[in-house]
């Protein structure tokens, strides 16, 4: 049995797709660390890899921490759920 997680992801303007991947895996990784949950998690690893492609660059564009926790009071989680389901 393989369980998915999946959520909708933010609707951004895309400049340039490098670094996204390594914000969402980087964004995820720390959230884990931190103890958040699963949902919490992915919403913000999403949050991450959204704002990472509005900008030109690789490290450049990279959200910092404030920038992360500023465009999630800004933005709500698209759709409010995140599904689980087995494949």
């Amino acid at each position: 049995m393989i369980n998915k997680i999946s959520s909708t992801p933010f609707q951004v303007p895309v400049v340039d797709t490098t670094a996204a991947g390594d914000a969402f895996i980087g964004a995820f990784a720390v959230a884990l660390a931190n103890n958040l949950d699963l949902q919490t998690a992915l919403l913000r690893a999403n949050a991450a890899g959204a704002l990472t492609v509005t900008k030109a660059g690789a490290q450049s564009s990279l959200p910092t921490l404030q920038e992360l926790e500023q465009f999630l009071h800004n933005n709500p989680n698209p759709d409010n759920s995140v599904n689980f389901s087995e494949i």
